[in-house]
């Protein structure tokens, strides 16, 4: 389907207002400001529902750091974790292992899951965050279960000191929502699929005339509406992904 771009955008939305045509964004300051809205919309509309083309499926970022070998980094570009899994083979076994790795959403939770662990043990190992929290750590068994202390770095709660000195970026795996990258330039295409751009542009048309005219479009709202549920019911989303073993980690809204 067709898609737009922003300026071909703020002029669709100019004409419904009856406005000034621009030959660029930043020509009129209704021009400036219907960008503005769309961008607002934009990123408003990725938080409604779990658009597919937002997804993606990426790995963590070992540090490669021996004072903290259960740590792994999170990809800049994720606004939301929903799943992790890792590779916890060892030499004895015959075929590879991704372990489902439980997300607790509380640190509290996940401390009060490690420091109960015996430090006499052989084991155990002490290691530390940033902010100098410790944490009781198996080195003799892959990570079960983790959490983040500051949306930033993942922490686990074990690694197997025999198969490699710390978690490792390859044996990760990671799904999540993408952070969209938005330009305010005249060639810049919002990232989602055409099918969505009718149903996009009808709000930024809603929201430029209320809060620019004053003009309430209603028929308008009563088509984004109805466009928006139908849209919600076609996509194509897993309803059966696991939520009870994993929290989200989320960094603000997108």
């Amino acid at each position: 389907m067709y898609k737009m771009n922003l300026l071909e955008i703020v002029q669709k939305v100019l004409k419904s207002m009856d406005d000034d045509n621009v030959s660029g964004i930043s020509d009129t300051q209704s021009a400036e400001d219907v960008a503005s809205i769309a961008k607002d919309v934009y990123y408003d509309l990725l938080t409604k529902a779990d658009w597919p083309h937002i997804k993606l499926v990426t790995q963590l970022t070992g540090l490669g750091d021996s004072a903290k070998p259960n740590f792994m980094r999170l990809p800049s570009d994720i606004a939301e974790i929903t799943d992790i899994r890792y590779d916890i083979t060892t030499p004895a076994d015959t075929k590879r292992v991704m372990q489902s790795i439980t997300y607790y959403e509380d640190p509290a939770d996940f401390l009060d899951a490690v420091l109960t662990r015996n430090t006499g043990n052989s084991n155990v190992v002490i290691k530390y965050t940033t902010t100098n929290v410790p944490i009781f750590v198996l080195n003799d068994t892959g990570p079960t279960f983790c959490t983040s202390f500051d949306d930033n770095e993942i922490v686990f709660d074990a690694y197997n000191a025999a198969v490699d000195s710390t978690l490792q970026t390859a044996k990760s795996i990671v799904e999540g929502i993408k952070i969209p990258v938005w330009s305010a330039t005249n060639s810049f295409i919002p990232d989602m699929p055409g099918r969505l751009f009718p149903m996009y542009l009808e709000k930024v048309k809603i929201l430029a005339n209320e809060y620019l005219r004053q003009v309430d479009l209603k028929t308008d709202k009563e088509d984004y509406k109805t466009n928006f549920n139908r849209l919600r019911r076609k996509k194509a989303v897993n309803t059966n992904v696991r939520r009870k073993n994993y929290g989200r980690i989320s960094r603000g809204k997108i």
